[in-house]
This record gives C-alpha cells, structure tokens and sequence, in this order.
C-alpha cells in the first residue's frame, strides 16, 4: 500500500486528522491501484477490484499504514516546531 496526501496543508497549518488521506490499494491478482481514504477504510476492510477480486484490507496492515501516517505528521511537527521562525517586519523585504 502507498499512502499519499489528497492536497498539501496550508501554509502555516498541519493536518494532524488523516481520515482524509488517500492510500493506494493494489490488486493482488491484475495490480491495478485503488485509491481509498482513510476514513473509507475504517468502515469497509475490503472492496471489490474492477477484475472481479475481493480485495481484503486486513486490520494489521490498515493499522500499519495508519501509523505511518501518523509517525511522518508527528515528525513534520517537530521538525516545524525546530526550525526557525521567519517573522514579517512589514517592510516589505
């Protein structure tokens, strides 16, 4: 599974829910990708491919993912958090 950010953050702001994130789902048997959102997954643990293959989405694996999401918004954080503010005099620099 690939996780991947549905839009960026705005400036300024970090999106700590992540139920609207998309995860790329693929087939076991033809591969092709499906685009499922977090919260979508949480209620549904498997889906049926174009190919015809019920697609299972095992609990281990969902919570994996999730908690990759969630260790990468975590780090985000702290490195915004270490980092220099640049503060605007209003001079127009």
């Amino acid at each position: 599974m690939r996780v991947r950010a549905q839009c960026p953050p705005r400036e300024g702001r970090i999106v700590s829910d992540v139920d609207g994130e998309t995860i790329e789902i693929p087939c076991p048997k033809c591969h092709a990708t499906a685009v499922k959102t977090v919260a979508w997954l949480k209620k549904h643990k498997q889906f049926v491919c174009g190919c015809g293959t019920l697609v299972r989405v095992t609990p281990s694996t969902f919570d994996h993912e999730i908690a990759k999401v969630a260790q990468a918004v975590d780090q985000l954080k702290r490195t915004i958090d270490a980092s220099p503010r640049r503060h605007s005099s209003g001079s127009g620099r």
